[in-house]
């Protein structure tokens, strides 16, 4: 288990008090940043870092100042250098926070600037970065945008305001874990809910209003996880949704399930002290050399403190233990905090009322390891004392694996969003149709906004050069560009014809959001890259498209180094690219250049850098030194993977993967070293049952991502069946299968066993037992998406199935009403839709095909929400999520889902009773 929440001991405690401001806090800060000058001095003289600290030495003690700084600005700087990630200074400037730090203190003339103490100024104006984004210029657009709208209102009423300045600029839209710049979010018009949150941070604080976004890490009744703001008015902390604006402070669709929560936290810049003097609501999760974890969880959901005492077999308490306090969500056990036992063998978590799983690992002076899992059960368990009597990890010894049985039971519904008057709701609702106009009409300026606009430009590429078997593929993808059109088609305009098949295939591998914001010249950097590879490069071979062609390895900002690390790896030596001596002796001399910095000391929370920015600072932290390492092969040509066990880099050289180790490598024991052991994991209920498991192997500390059926490499099926087999390194190994309960419960079983070398290991899967009547989740969907409803035309805006149906369960109908089997269902549920007492939306093909619909005199309930999917993506979903193709050809298909994407029944085809079925399901339904 990762020990990276640690108790605070009286040390911290003591340098925590200093952090109320005074000169004491002053000291404190001085010497944090001292000491990271000192490591940026350790870099090469030519080198980014040491130019850096050079800089930091002499701007911020008054040798030199270039840029006219104040005392409180110097004061300012020092506290974000002292406190500042690695990544975020090797990629801007000291200009950069000069400009952020001067913003930040014109806040200060705002009409409730006086009334933010130096505290909150400190953690929740002042610092640029809100999650893991990379930062940008948002502050200062933000400021000139937002000021002029605000600037003569409330405090609460300028929080209100702003929410709804950022609906104009983004609606929710679910993609992937990279969060972009809030500017260029902004930009793009839409984003995921970290990404909302982080606009909505960047804004408010733009204003000088001091806010945070807040994570529920992962939801304990139910899979994933979401991401708001607090922000503090007026003496209080409120709440908000983030780009969802609502007339009150602390309301939003997601109260009821915050009550649910098991742990709320957010983070804050530097060592901060919850107090009623700081104003710093919350209490401390950890604290890290550059960032403080707050728990925000009372604030939302009753709360108890969660103890769990470790003792041996004598009753002795176990100091020193890791105690991993997890949940299951998503069909993974995830640690909502790790802790380590006091010498009273105590470790505590203020949590939710849950259930925990519980896990304990401990190795003594001796080197013997003891590890076990049990359940808590919080509102029923005020102390849990787990006994380390052996090692569950091998299993029972005789038959090599054991089994347990959990049903993590989540919180119950506690608090509900805050009614609202007649009158507000139709104001609201007239001020968010205004937002959302604002919002669309930039939105039409894109340049690639239609399938006509898109596909007249993929046909001059082939007129062009391009093969006309691109063609459809590059209307789809400009269509998908957004605000990065333009440099999209300034990028293939700029290339010439007998490279346009590259160029596209090059599009192709790149993530869609990443298309949406690089430049032209980053495009051409990531081509020339390939073209200067010649004949080394072999297009025909799927492991150069996936690691040579394709620029990313993380989820680090797309931007070009190609060039940059080619003239370096010219530089040290590379006479030609390719898996030859000189240039493997290249990579290593350039890899040498750098140095590795303590990732727990200036990347705690593991925020990504660009392999250009690593290049030109010569200093990353032992994460982004991989990454680097990754962009030096692809940059020479050469594919190559990492093995996340051992920090080894594997690269193909002739057809064959060879080792090439890394100063932060720990190869196995020679035992481990190879997958020399066979597993065969056989899995007929989940199969049968569409579920998938999950394969976790012990790796030094904890258990880590292995496999699972139908996820991870080395994965494979024998033909239809349902086994898989893989080839696996010896070891302590674990099956997870859990099944999400309609209430939200999780009823999970795990498989420990231990896999010897050498040796082919069967296993059967098993699950928990379900109940003939418990109704379980079956799949899962996405909520969030859009269609048409009956009365617009395929042209006007569209809605997702979230705004219509709400927060609950809700029915899901796809039809073709002009065919039998769905025109049985339909006259089946003229006679029952008064006993479903959920939502229902029955959606259709196109507007044709609707407007057929209504010609019909069905008598259905007029509470029947209609639509139809303009934008051909319900169907196409519902083949993904139930895992079947042609559904066009086998309509109706019904699900019953809840807002959170769980389906809990589906029928498919023609079949008898599916209403009545629907009406008589055992769903715990909000009232």
């Amino acid at each position: 288990m990762k020990n990276r929440f640690l108790w605070i001991f009286p040390v911290l405690l003591l340098m925590l008090s200093a952090c109320t401001g005074g000169s004491d806090y002053t000291v404190q800060v001085q010497s944090d940043l001292d000491n990271k000058i000192e490591v940026l001095k350790g870099g090469e003289p030519l080198s980014g870092a040491f130019a850096l600290a050079e800089e930091l030495q002499n701007e911020l003690s008054g040798r030199t100042n270039k840029y006219n700084l104040t005392s409180d600005e110097i004061e300012s700087l020092k506290f974000l250098y002292a406190y500042m990630p690695v990544n975020d200074m090797a990629e801007n400037s000291f200009e950069y926070f000069v400009n952020i730090v001067r913003y930040a203190h014109k806040t200060k003339d705002m009409p409730w600037g006086e009334s933010v103490s130096d505290d909150l100024f400190r953690h929740f104006v002042l610092p640029p970065r809100v999650n893991n984004e990379t930062l940008d210029n948002a502050r200062e657009i933000f400021y000139n945008e937002l000021y002029p709208r605000v600037k003569d209102l409330s405090m609460y009423d300028a929080v209100i305001e702003i929410n709804h300045w950022c609906r104009e600029k983004i609606v929710y839209t679910p993609t992937d874990g990279r969060t972009t710049p809030p500017a260029q979010t902004a930009l793009r018009a839409y984003g995921r809910c970290g990404e909302e949150s982080t606009v909505a941070v960047a804004a408010l604080r733009s204003m000088g209003i001091p806010a945070r976004q807040v994570y529920v890490p992962r939801w304990a009744h139910t899979n994933s996880n979401h991401a708001w703001v607090e922000v503090w008015v007026d003496g209080t902390w409120y709440y908000l949704g983030a780009c969802e604006p609502e007339p009150l402070l602390d309301r939003g669709w997601f109260t009821a399930s915050a009550s649910r929560a098991m742990l709320v936290n957010t983070y804050a810049y530097g060592p901060v002290v919850p107090s009623e003097d700081t104003q710093i609501k919350g209490e401390i999760i950890s604290q890290s050399d550059l960032f403080t974890e707050i728990s925000s969880t009372a604030t939302y959901a009753p709360v108890k403190k969660a103890v769990v005492k470790v003792v041996d077999t004598g009753s002795k308490p176990v100091e020193g233990a890791a105690v991993s306090f997890n949940i299951i969500n998503g069909n993974s056990l995830s640690p909502m905090v790790e802790r380590i036992t006091d010498e009273k063998g105590i470790a505590y978590l203020t949590t939710g009322l849950g259930t925990f799983i519980i896990e304990v690992y401990f190795k003594d002076a001796n080197g013997n390891e003891f590890y076990k899992a049990e359940e808590l059960r919080v509102p029923d368990t005020d102390e849990l004392v787990v006994v380390l009597d052996g090692d569950q990890r091998k299993g029972n010894g005789k038959d090599k694996f054991a089994i347990a049985d959990y049903r993590v039971t989540p919180p119950a519904e506690t608090r509900f969003p805050k009614a609202l008057s007649e009158e507000m709701q139709k104001e609201h609702d007239a001020k968010c149709a205004e937002d959302d106009s604002i919002r669309l009409a930039h939105t039409a300026t894109f340049k690639f906004n239609s399938e006509e606009k898109a596909s007249a430009f993929s046909k001059s590429m082939v007129d062009k050069g391009m093969s006309s078997k691109f063609e459809k593929d590059l209307t789809n993808l400009m269509m998908q560009t957004l605000s990065g059109g333009e440099n999209v088609e300034n990028f293939l305009l700029s290339v010439d014809g007998s490279n346009l098949n590259l160029a596209v295939q090059l599009l192709k591998v790149i993530r869609v959001k990443d298309i949406q914001e690089i430049t032209t010249a980053g495009f051409q950097d990531y081509l020339n890259g390939v073209l200067k590879l010649g004949s080394v490069y072999d297009a025909d071979n799927p492991m150069f498209v996936q690691t040579v062609l394709n620029p990313r390895f993380s989820n680090e900002l797309p931007v070009a180094f190609k060039e940059k690390l080619w003239n370096e790896l010219v530089a040290c030596g590379m006479s030609e690219p390719g898996a030859n001596v000189q240039t493997l002796d290249a990579i290593n001399k350039a890899l040498d250049k750098v140095v590795i910095v303590d990732d727990s000391r200036f990347n705690p929370r593991n925020f990504y850098m660009t392999p250009a920015s690593i290049a030109e600072f010569g200093m990353a932290d032992s994460r982004n030194y991989v990454v680097y390492a990754r962009a030096l092969f692809n940059t020479a040509g050469i594919p190559a993977r990492m093995n996340n066990q051992t920090q080894e880099i594997q690269y193909l050289s002739v057809g064959k993967w060879e080792i090439f180790p890394l100063k932060i490598s720990k190869p196995l024991p020679a035992s481990q070293s190879e997958a020399n052991a066979v597993l065969r994991i056989s899995d007929p209920e989940g199969k049968a049952a569409g579920r998938r498991y999950l394969l976790q192997k012990w790796q030094g500390d904890s258990y880590g991502f292995a496999g699972g059926f139908g996820m991870g490499r080395g994965t494979q099926r024998q033909g239809d069946s349902d086994v898989s087999v893989m080839n696996v390194e010896p070891g302590y190994y674990r099956i997870l299968t859990s099944i999400r309960a309609a209430d939200g419960s999780m009823l999970a079983r795990t498989m420990t066993f231990t896999v010897e070398p050498n040796t082919t290991t069967d296993i059967t899967v098993e699950w928990y037992p379900v109940e003939k009547d418990e109704l379980v989740v079956i799949g899962s969907m996405d909520a969030e998406w859009r269609y048409s409803d009956k009365d617009s035309n395929p042209s006007d805006e569209v809605t997702s199935i979230l705004n219509t149906v709400g927060r609950n369960f809700f029915v899901l109908a796809f039809i073709e009403p002009t065919k039998e089997p769905s025109q049985h269902f339909i006259r089946e549920l003229t006679s029952k839709d008064d006993d479903i007492a959920i939502p229902i939306l029955i959606m259709f093909n196109d507007k044709e095909k609707t407007d057929f619909f209504f010609k019909q005199n069905y008598g259905l309930n007029d509470k029947i929400n209609y639509g139809f999917d303009s934008q051909n993506v319900v169907l196409k979903g519902l083949e993904r999520s139930l895992a079947t193709t042609d559904l066009q050809a086998r309509l109706p298909v019904v699900v019953v889902a809840d807002s959170f994407g769980n389906i809990y029944y589906q029928s498919v085809g023609y079949n008898i009773g599916v209403p009545e079925t629907i009406s008589k399901l055992n769903l715990p339904i909000h009232k």
